[in-house]
């Protein structure tokens, strides 16, 4: 487990290298792009997956190759379905155009100039799709190595295709393709390793009105976790004096986020599966409980390197209640990262999907009610440190006391049974 921790953290420096590559190249539109089409890619993956990340995991092992395939199959047919009509409003751009009598304007908002990035982006969506499903395949085999393998394959494939882009000197495009390429490479290899594994299940489609409807409620859930990380960084251009200090603190809480996410949380994840298949209760708090513990020390972590690079970053002296509601916020943000997916495993998917509505509500209210002003910093924090808070407690609450006594009986009672049931 040290080993593969050392490789996840290895992969997120490669990651990291791979981001900061276009801005050190003076490639300011491949990096704009990049950020628009991961933003929208983050919001709408985990629906055009059925939320198989949190529900693939979770299901008895008979259900997993039909809700893998069901994903599979819905992931195509929203990919192949935006690519053609991204096709057609590239190609009949201008000439709808100027039958609606749009004019150049017109022309722009239907022609190529906005499909070719739109069609990248759908190629990004494809790509971590694949990547999705994979994780959430490896996550159920509970192979914490594999995971990290995975992500450094990807890490790996992502620097070189960035590096190939920019000796290349390809246009803005290319490195998102490049990016969605290295997610394909990435699952490819993991295929390749993992063949035969256990836990593949039935090939057969589970029926549809159930696969979409439980697929709604999770993949709804996770699209506004991504949608309530992003009001943060709207922020950005209303509190004056400590927008640089608040963008600063915004990058480094992403990489704290992305370090909970992709690294931490899955060691957690991979013991809660383990313990839910075994419906072992004892098993399934204490991994629940250690999550929580490890996201709290990783915004400890947050808190410390976000003030160590203020100190080093010229910005200058932000006020005190902007930089207390960044730390708060983010802080709160980092500590949900590697427990994003611990609702949908051991509680009610609904309810989880109330939550997630009611925070992303609630941030866009307090950034609108603070009327552009720096208030928006301790409306926002409030919120995000309320909501954070609301969400672990629900989350220890579901996975409940150690029991009193073994159970006696055979027949299985708890969480494997409940954890398989669609809410």
């Amino acid at each position: 487990m040290t080993r593969a921790f050392a490789v996840g953290i290895g992969s997120m420096l490669l990651t990291f290298l791979a981001a900061l590559l276009p801005a050190l190249a003076g490639r300011a539109d491949a990096l704009v792009l990049l950020v628009q089409a991961g933003a929208v890619t983050s919001v709408l993956v985990h629906p055009a997956t059925l939320g198989a990340a949190v529900r693939a995991p979770a299901a008895p092992a008979a259900r997993r190759g039909p809700l893998r395939a069901g994903a599979v199959a819905l992931a195509a047919v929203v990919v192949l379905g935006a690519l053609a009509a991204l096709g057609l409003r590239a190609g009949l751009g201008a000439a709808a155009a100027d039958v609606a009598g749009l004019g150049p304007r017109g022309e722009a908002w239907l022609g190529p100039d906005v499909a070719v990035p739109a069609a990248v982006t759908v190629v990004l969506l494809a790509g971590n799709g694949a990547y999705v499903l994979q994780q959430a395949r490896l996550t159920a085999v509970g192979s914490y190595p594999a995971l990290m393998s995975l992500r450094l394959t990807y890490a790996l494939a992502v620097v070189a295709g960035t590096g190939a882009c920019l000796l290349a000197h390809a246009p803005a495009p290319a490195f998102v393709v490049a990016a969605a390429g290295a997610y394909g490479i990435a699952v490819l290899a993991a295929a390749a390793w993992r063949r035969g594994a256990a836990g593949a299940g039935p090939s057969a489609v589970a029926p549809w009105r159930a696969e979409l409807r439980a697929g709604v409620v999770v993949g709804g859930a996770l699209a506004l976790t991504a949608a309530a990380g992003a009001v943060g960084a709207l922020a950005t251009g209303h509190l004056g004096a400590g927008a640089a200090a608040w963008a600063v603190l915004t990058r480094v809480a992403n990489g704290f986020e992305t370090l909970g996410g992709h690294v931490v949380a899955p060691a957690g994840e991979v013991r809660l599966t383990g313990a839910l298949a075994r419906d072992d209760r004892s098993a399934v708090r204490d991994a629940v409980r250690g999550a929580v513990r490890r996201s709290l020390l990783l915004a400890l972590g947050f808190g410390v390197a976000g003030l160590v690079v203020l100190r080093l970053t010229p910005v200058g002296d932000p006020p005190a209640v902007v930089l207390a509601g960044a730390l708060l916020f983010y802080g709160a943000q980092v500590v949900h990262a590697p427990v994003a997916r611990l609702w949908g495993l051991v509680g009610a998917r609904r309810a989880r999907l109330a939550w997630d509505a009611a925070r992303t509500g609630a941030l866009v209210a307090a950034l609108l009610g603070a009327g552009g002003t720096s208030a928006a910093a301790p409306a926002l924090a409030v919120v995000g440190v309320a909501g954070v808070a609301v969400y672990v407690g629900v989350v220890l609450r579901a996975a409940g006391p150690a029991p009193v006594a073994s159970p006696a009986p055979a027949r299985r009672t708890g969480l494997a049974e409940a954890a398989g049931r669609q809410r």
